[in-house]
């Protein structure tokens, strides 16, 4: 009788095994409760990193997919928007030098100090003495030390066989005395050789130790030459004077003194 008592109590407790309901199971609750948990703190990961995850509709219809639309026509990206290649601007591009930029480019201003210093040696007093190409002459010999009369006479070589001023612009020819002579005709006008130069220059613009000529001066048919000291304001020939002693339009020829 114990026995069989016994036995009827223990069978009244062991309800852990004879419990229909899924919810009075502790491991199936636990594993449920447990699954819920990741469930919910991956909806709020998501929530908080900003991704939407939308509910699933298995009922809604499938959409075509919509084309990207095109920009208006003319603006920037649209096919009929002409394709336009850059061109540099007038102000961009850099201005070409002049031809008497091109000759100052040229320039000797050792030279020409060494020319004016000459001059200045050379001349033969503080008043006009009528030998005005004898000391230019004289000053020129230390660049061509043969002097004008290099060939003997009157030849081509000679740029003063008339012993007047004026005969070394009307009888400059470059392919000669521009070879032999570290001296650039920058301007030249009334030449015998049919030689002509405008660059532009003129008596003012002329930079030391340029060679200034001019046609007549103060009515003298002889002409004038001198040798600039001071750019823009003396020169020096038999005397110093200043570079607009003769007048401008009797001007025939500057020549520079530049690197050979």
């Amino acid at each position: 009788m114990i026995f069989r008592k016994s036995t009827l109590r223990w069978s009244g407790r062991s309800r852990l095994t004879r419990c229909s309901s899924p919810c009075a199971n502790p491991v199936t609750s636990a594993s449920l409760f447990a699954a819920l948990f990741l469930a919910a703190m991956s909806c709020k990961n998501k929530i908080s990193s900003g991704a939407v995850v939308p509910a699933p509709n298995q009922d809604a219809p499938l959409q075509p997919a919509q084309p990207t639309p095109m920009p208006p026509y003319g603006t920037l990206g649209s096919p009929a928007t002409p394709v336009v290649l850059a061109t540099s601007s007038p102000a961009d591009t850099p201005l070409q030098m002049s031809s008497k930029e091109r000759a100052l480019a040229r320039y000797d201003a050792s030279l020409g100090q060494r020319l004016a210093q000459s001059a200045q040696k050379n001349m033969l007093g503080q008043t006009s003495q009528g030998l005005c190409y004898l000391s230019v002459g004289r000053a020129l010999e230390f660049i061509w030390p043969r002097g004008f009369h290099d060939d003997g006479g009157c030849g081509t070589l000679d740029l003063n066989c008339r012993d007047y001023a004026r005969s070394f612009a009307e009888h400059w020819k470059s392919s000669v005395h521009g070879i032999k002579i570290p001296l650039e005709a920058v301007f030249l006008k009334g030449n015998k050789n049919g030689e002509a130069k405008a660059t532009g220059f003129n008596e003012r613009d002329a930079p030391v130790g340029s060679v200034l000529v001019w046609k007549s001066c103060s009515s003298n048919p002889a002409g004038h030459i001198a040798i600039v000291t001071q750019k823009g304001k003396k020169a020096v020939s038999d005397f110093p004077h200043g570079v607009d002693l003769c007048p401008s339009n009797e001007l025939i020829g500057i020549f520079m003194p530049v690197r050979k």
